[in-house]
């Protein structure tokens, strides 16, 4: 149901090989008014990718970054100030969402425009730990060990084995038509800070607070929990939309070394309705491939690492420390309620 609303998605984008499998995605819904890349990327090979991808379709609109502000997870909350119109829907996708449902853009926009209560209305992520957690809570899937909902989840987060099992899960449903059966209802939460890889609100909602996110708090948690929370609102999630989202950086090179983006890319290549946006992006992709074959912007926060000074001095004179635990490999199958 679009109504008298515009209809604008946005992605903080950078990386190029992720983003040549969600633009066809977003380019072929018919009622986008237009798509914001939120560019924020140090790599010029990115930058070049978008440029050229806006010269495909006039609904992409290239949004800088201010002058003097460094790329970066902790610019995207700079952002939000360019996505409050007040006549306008939008939906956030992140630059890993790799695949969509079919009808997710109507069944999205319909929850959100029907539930103009909720400050923010997302899908059902694939590879978020609020998402997972849901699935395990309803019986759709069953996790080797539970995960929690904290979307810093040692499960649903951290461990890179999860969602190896997670895309290989959905691509078998994918691949057999049974996406559908992960629905399990509209679910409301609130007071819970979740992973933003896809969302959608009213621009009149972020219009209130100027889009502004308040000093010393971090832009996920804010848009997800406090603001909401502050403004006597819920969020929901609507499990009949669906996404996947790749990888959290905890994850990362676990997942690029998989074979999974490339089962993706066969997936949207068998998605007539994404033509011709897929065959000109990836035209686009092997332009700039040839041009910088090196990927700069891997994109996530760096692991931590203990400096030395923590370690025992009786330790670094040896030259022996405590071993890394091995992580769990974590299995996910259908549940009883699937």
């Amino acid at each position: 149901m679009r109504g008298p609303w515009k209809l604008v998605c946005v992605t903080p984008a950078g990386r190029r090989r992720y983003l040549r499998l969600l633009v066809p995605y977003v380019l072929s819904w018919p009622g986008l008014d237009r798509y914001d890349l939120w560019v924020n990327t140090p790599d010029p090979a990115d930058i070049a990718f978008m440029e050229e991808l806006a010269s495909i379709d006039s609904r992409i609109n290239l949004v800088r970054l201010a002058r003097n502000t460094e790329p970066g997870p902790q610019a995207i909350g700079s952002f939000w100030c360019q996505a409050m119109d007040t006549d306008t829907v939008y939906i956030r996708l992140d630059d890993d969402v790799v695949w969509i449902d079919p009808h997710f853009f109507e069944t999205l926009l319909d929850a959100r425009v029907n539930n103009e209560d909720d400050f923010m209305v997302a899908p059902l992520t694939i590879n978020n730990a609020l998402g997972t957690y849901l699935l395990q809570t309803f019986g759709k899937i069953q996790v080797s060990r539970r995960a929690g909902p904290d979307r810093f989840d040692p499960v649903g987060w951290i461990n890179p084995s999860l969602p190896l099992a997670l895309h290989g899960l959905l691509q078998d449903l994918i691949n057999n038509g049974e996406v559908e059966r992960l629905q399990c209802g509209r679910v409301p939460i609130s007071a819970n800070c979740f992973s933003i890889n896809c969302l959608s609100w009213f621009g009149r909602d972020i219009a209130a607070f100027d889009g502004v996110i308040p000093v010393g708090e971090d832009e996920e948690a804010a848009m997800s929990c406090s603001i909401p929370l502050r403004a006597g609102r819920i969020n929901s999630i609507e499990t009949a939309a669906v996404a996947a989202h790749f990888a959290f950086y905890t994850q990362r090179l676990a997942m690029d070394a998989s074979t999974l983006l490339d089962k993706y890319r066969a997936i949207a290549g068998s998605r007539t309705e994404l033509e011709p946006w897929r065959s000109q992006v990836e035209a686009v992709y092997e332009r700039i491939e040839k041009r910088f074959p090196i990927h700069q912007s891997l994109g996530g926060f760096k692991p931590s690492v203990s400096p030395r000074w923590r370690r025992s001095w009786i330790k670094r004179l040896l030259g022996v420390s405590k071993p890394a635990p091995v992580a769990d490999v974590l299995t996910v199958v259908r549940g009883p309620k699937f």
